[in-house]
């Protein structure tokens, strides 16, 4: 991430804290819920589907081999 991206220089964006517990992210419907409502409500435009989100977590968890840890996953305008 750029020095320069605006959501680490500014805090525009969104994230939410997941929890992988045995390979199982916890609660992933209410937290897709609301980070698609925070990009939402100030309009920013995540580029992917839902779908699409969950599947590019999923795969960064498996690529890394994690079954168990806390997860931050944050979107950002760049």
């Amino acid at each position: 991430m750029s020095v320069f991206d605006s959501g680490f220089a500014l805090g525009d964006g969104v994230w939410e804290g997941l929890r992988l517990v045995k390979g199982t992210l916890i609660s992933l419907d209410a937290h897709m819920d609301r980070l698609f409502e925070g990009a939402r409500s100030i309009d920013l435009d995540i580029g992917l589907s839902r779908q699409g989100v969950i599947k590019a977590v999923q795969d960064t968890l498996d690529r890394n081999g994690m079954t168990t840890a806390p997860c931050r996953l944050m979107v950002t305008r760049g």
